[in-house]
């Protein structure tokens, strides 16, 4: 009730144009041809062998995470407070190593505006 049809659907359904499995494909179709082997025996070797392919659809966590550990994985990604110097210049709060945006000056030179 397999034949080699089966065997290149089940091939192709899975992975469509996947090197490793249609490689795996035409291996069982050569010992099909030449070798001791049967469409059926192919077709569950096929099966049997999928794991091995490495042909891994996507992770999956194998523990449940849990806030308190979510949480601490973000601590980093909070926003930080600006901080602000004193413009030499005029006396506005300007950042730090940036020219005023009140009068353009930085480090005692006029650099913008």
């Amino acid at each position: 009730w397999v034949n080699e049809d089966w065997l290149y659907m089940a091939c192709t359904y899975f992975t469509p144009g996947d090197a490793k499995v249609l490689n795996h494909y035409a291996a069982l179709t050569y010992l099909m041809d030449y070798g001791n082997i049967s469409a059926a025996s192919a077709f569950f070797e096929f099966f049997n062998n999928f794991k091995s392919l490495n042909y891994n659809t996507m992770g999956v966590p194998k523990k449940h995470k849990t806030r308190s550990g979510r949480d601490q994985r973000r601590g980093h990604l909070a926003l930080k407070k600006t901080s602000f110097a004193v413009c030499k210049n005029c006396g506005s709060p300007a950042r730090p190593h940036m020219p005023c945006m009140n009068c353009g000056y930085y480090k005692g030179r006029k650099v913008g505006k």
